[in-house]
This record gives structure tokens, C-alpha cells and sequence, in this order.
């Protein structure tokens, strides 16, 4: 079974027993694929070539012949096999992470072959483009298929499916349990109330996660993992590339048209704190059974928002996956549309980090954007066991559009030190994480110093204000230089507003005339992850 049908079919108890239809990708492997791959293409070796994705070589080789206008002939039994006795259309739908298809003039295959044995990788010989228009199978001689290649690849139907709207679920009141905390001046409480927060799985720190690997590998990496967005070096060159993916089935299942837009609003501000520019998007589109009239709502306004809010942003949708029928005995997933955004950074040197790269003095804290908050649908209601309603979070799109573009101008010019988007948790979990980027980094907890939240939000509940969400809003950090010079880009859809000072040393959040120590709230932030595996473990 391969993984395009294994993703369109129920979980059940028996999905045990097929956990070999979905690919263990090789890591190591896919990077040897890469450069060899690439360096034929240098070489001018290659006439055309196609990844492996979805479905195997039935895809790769008719979108290869349609897209060239030519016809295509395999000879299935010359197609490099980890297994014995493959029928054709095993073959054909068979799915691996590094496969590649390559068309290659003859008098080049020698030179090509060479290639891949340098980098000790196979290739094959499988077949040839022929005169006509047709993809033809075969196999030890004997013809399996003869279909126009354009007819899979260009003329597939189109189903349009029965769609049943669900209500929105209104959002419990408003909680006030910082707010009440605040007004006691209870220093202690506040302290565990934001340390068990935190420590949600939802709002932690990745870290468990992203240690596993080494991004230190081929000395590429400019900000690693469990900032805003990685940014890696492109090779020979002094670019960069800003990488980030985002995903928020909460907000789908409040809102599945609003909240995709959001979604691909949250990648934009996570690229563009680091100071990118969009390139392109990629999707995964994880959904319940879509012959279930409201499943398959879900999944059409999430793609309907998807699109308009790419559109409006001018970002293209450049690959994407579906999966469907993710549900069980216990029920659907929630619908979660993930977003994998990559841009770019003309100047790798200036790509902005969640904390300052040098921090020996102290630090001015500005809040950027129309800030918005709600509580509706917020991770700060999640993580009280509240359940998920709406309306969600004013999204104006031009201001999105303009507070990134901003962001990209402010990294230029060199203002910032440090800047993070406001996204799950809200203002405070973004503030919380730049002072731990920063004792990371630096290995000194940091103090903050807050303004009075009334001078910032103009009477907004302390729980709304610190830990509602948002939309286009950053967090930034600038030297004090270069305050004035921040405050001269602000504009009615990117309002400048100063929020307080980071301290290089201290340890202590202060809030309203009290002092909150951070190093029991990091410890709680940074351990959260493993007490929730070993539960799932167990």
C-alpha cells in the first residue's frame, strides 16, 4: 500500500499492522540525492527531471510527459526494487523519499551514472520518451498501460462534494484569573499560575525536539530551530533562506475560512521577523472524511482562505499534500491546514534573531502592529481546558502585508537587535521567549521591565492583553540608539508602541509594581514536553 492511499482511508486498530505504507524518510540519504542531483543539472546533463512525490512514478512520469508534450515508455522491470515479485502497479504507486526522474540524452548517461556512483547511490536506465503523447507501462516486454499522459496529469476530475456548514461555537467568557492575581499582588501565585501555563504542551519550548538533530551540519545555519524561522545560508552566495511552518486546528474549527488566513498570516510574520521575504508556500492539508458533509466544509473554506489570503499577499502556493480521513473510534482530528513558508534575506548577516546576537547593554521593547487581542479561541483558553469559540481575531490583510514589508526594511537598515511575532500564547509567551532565546544565547536570564499595562493597551483586561492573541504584531528589541528610528515607521497599520526594557541580567519579570523570578517559569517552559511523552509512552 503506498502513502497516498494509506492517507485516504480510516485509522482503525488494524492501521498498526500498515505503519509500513507511510515512508521512514532517510535524511542522510535525501541530502546524498540532492547534490548529486544538482550536480548533473550543473554538469548540463539534464534534460529534465521531476521529484517523487504522492503516488509514485504514475505521477512523476505523466507530469513529466504532459508538461513536455511527449510520450514516456517504462520498462517496469529495470526500476531498482527493494522488493522481489512487484507487480506493475506496485511499481507504479510504490512511494520513496529520495527518488528522482531524470531524462537524459544517451550520450550524457555514462556521465550521469558516474555521478551517482561517486555520491554511492543507484540509478537506472528505465525507460525513454517516445514520439507520442501517451505514457506507456511495461514489463519484461509485455504492455500493461497505454494512456495519455495529459489525461492523468492535466484532465483528472474534479469532484465537488455535499458541504454542510457548522455553526461557530461562541467563546466562554472572558477569563480574568491574571487579572485577579494582579490585583491581589499575589508575586508567588502568579509565578506557578504562569510556570503550569507554560508548561502546556501546546506553549512549551520544541526543544526536546528539535535537539535531535544537528543543525550545525555544512556550517549553514544563521538562527536554528525554536525562534521565529530557521535561516539557513545558501551555499556560495551571502543569501539566506528564512524557513518556518505553522498550523493552528483550533482556529480552523472556529472558523475554517478565517482561520486558514490566519494560519498563513502567523508563517508570513514568523519569516518576516527574521527580516525575509516571501518566496513560496507549501502545504500540508491534514482533514477528517470528506464525504461527511461538514468535514468536507472545513476542508473547503480552509483552502478558500488559504488561497485568498496567498493572493492578497502575493506569496504562489508552489506544492502541497492532502490527507484525509484522519480519524478514529474516538473521531475526527481537527481540521489542521500546516503551512511551510520559505523567503528570502539578501543579506545573511542581517537576518534578525529572537534575541540579541550581543547583549551587554540594556534593551527598548516596542510592540508593532495593530494590536488586537481576544481571548476567543486563544491556547491561553486550550490550556484551561476551555473549549474553542469564536469570532477569532481581527485579520486585516493589508496591514499583514505592510507590517511584514516593514519588518524587512527595519532588518535592512539595521534597527533591530531582536524581534518575535505574536502568535499562540500572545504578547506574554512572545516576551517570555525572547528572554529565554536570550539566557540561551547568552546563558544569563534576563530582567524585564513592563511599562503599566494600562499605558500600553488603554484598558484592556490583563488577561486579554497579556495572553489574548493577535494578528499583525511583532515584539522587537532595539538598542537605544535607534528608538526614535523605530518610532519613525510607524503608521496606522503598523503602530510603534513602547512597551518596556530587557536587561541582560536579573532574572525577574517586573509586572505591574511586582517582581515574577523567570527562572521557575523557564524551568516549567523548557521541561514541558517530556512529562506529556511519557504519558502518551504510558
Amino acid at each position: 500500500e503506498t502513502g497516498a492511499s494509506f492517507a485516504s482511508k480510516n485509522l482503525s486498530q488494524k492501521s498498526d499492522e500498515e505503519r509500513s505504507a507511510v515512508q521512514v524518510g532517510d535524511p542522510f540519504l535525501e541530502k546524498l540525492l540532492m547534490e548529486a542531483t544538482l550536480e548533473c543539472i550543473r554538469s548540463g546533463l539534464v534534460l529534465a527531471v521531476q521529484d517523487m512525490g504522492a503516488a509514485g512514478l504514475i505521477s512523476s512520469s505523466s507530469e513529466m510527459a504532459a508538461s513536455g508534450g511527449v510520450g514516456i515508455r517504462l520498462e517496469l522491470e529495470k526500476v531498482p526494487a527493494r522488493e522481489d515479485n512487484m507487480q506493475p502497479f506496485e511499481f507504479m504507486l510504490s512511494e520513496s523519499q529520495e527518488r528522482m526522474l531524470m531524462v537524459v540524452a544517451p550520450e550524457n548517461w555514462e556521465k550521469v551514472k558516474a555521478i551517482f556512483d561517486k555520491w554511492e547511490l543507484d540509478a537506472a536506465i528505465i525507460g525513454k520518451t517516445t514520439a507520442g503523447k501517451n505514457l506507456e507501462v511495461t514489463m519484461n516486454g509485455q504492455l500493461f498501460a497505454d494512456v495519455p499522459a495529459e489525461l492523468l496529469a492535466k484532465k483528472a476530475p474534479r469532484y465537488v462534494r455535499e458541504q454542510r456548514a457548522v455553526p461557530m461555537r461562541q467563546a466562554p467568557r472572558e477569563q480574568t484569573r491574571l487579572h485577579e492575581l494582579l490585583a491581589r499582588q499575589d508575586s508567588a501565585a502568579i509565578s506557578d499560575f504562569l510556570t503550569q501555563l507554560f508548561s502546556h504542551p501546546n506553549l512549551c519550548s520544541r526543544r526536546p525536539i528539535h535537539r535531535q538533530y544537528d543543525t550545525d551540519i555544512g556550517l549553514g545555519r544563521v538562527i536554528g530551530p525554536g525562534q521565529n524561522a530557521c535561516v539557513v545560508r545558501v551555499p556560495e552566495s551571502n543569501l539566506a533562506l528564512a524557513l518556518a511552518i505553522d498550523g493552528n486546528g483550533y482556529y480552523i474549527a472556529v472558523e475554517p475560512y478565517k482561520g486558514a488566513q490566519h494560519t498563513v498570516a502567523e508563517a508570513l510574520r514568523n519569516i518576516a521577523a527574521t527580516g525575509a521575504v516571501p518566496l513560496g508556500l507549501t502545504n500540508c492539508l491534514n482533514f477528517a472524511d470528506p464525504y461527511v458533509p461538514e468535514n468536507y466544509w472545513y476542508f473547503a473554506e480552509a483552502v478558500r482562505g488559504m488561497s485568498d489570503a496567498c493572493r492578497h499577499f502575493g506569496i504562489p502556493i508552489v506544492s502541497g499534500n492532502v490527507s484525509f480521513y484522519n480519524q478514529s473510534e474516538e473521531g475526527p482530528v481537527l481540521p489542521t491546514p500546516t503551512m511551510g513558508l520559505v523567503g528570502l534575506i539578501e543579506n545573511a548577516e542581517l537576518a534578525v534573531p529572537a534575541a540579541p546576537w550581543e547583549f551587554s547593554a540594556p534593551q527598548e521593547l516596542f510592540l508593532c502592529g495593530k494590536f488586537r487581542p481576544t481571548q476567543n479561541a486563544s491556547q491561553y483558553h486550550y490550556a484551561l481546558g476551555l473549549p474553542a469559540g469564536g469570532p477569532l481575531a481581527e485579520l486585516d490583510l493589508d496591514a499583514e502585508l505592510w507590517g511584514a514589508r516593514t519588518m524587512a526594511k527595519l532588518a535592512q537598515q539595521k534597527i533591530l537587535t531582536a524581534a518575535i511575532d505574536l502568535s499562540a500564547g500572545g504578547f506574554l509567551r512572545a516576551l517570555l521567549r525572547m528572554a529565554f532565546a536570550a539566557f540561551t544565547a547568552h546563558g544569563q536570564m534576563p530582567a524585564i521591565q513592563l511599562q503599566p499595562l494600562a499605558q500600553i493597551t488603554g484598558g484592556l483586561c490583563a488577561d486579554t492583553m497579556l495572553l489574548g492573541e493577535t494578528a499583525h504584531c511583532y515584539l522587537v528589541a532595539v538598542a537605544q540608539q535607534n528608538a526614535k528610528a523605530l518610532v519613525e515607521h510607524s503608521t496606522p497599520d503598523f503602530p510603534v508602541v513602547h512597551v518596556g526594557t530587557l536587561f541582560s541580567g536579573g532574572g525577574q519579570l517586573q509586572l505591574e509594581g511586582l517582581e515574577i523570578t523567570l527562572e521557575k517559569i523557564y524551568q516549567g517552559w523548557s521541561g514541558g514536553l517530556e512529562p506529556f511523552f511519557r504519558g502518551m509512552a504510558q
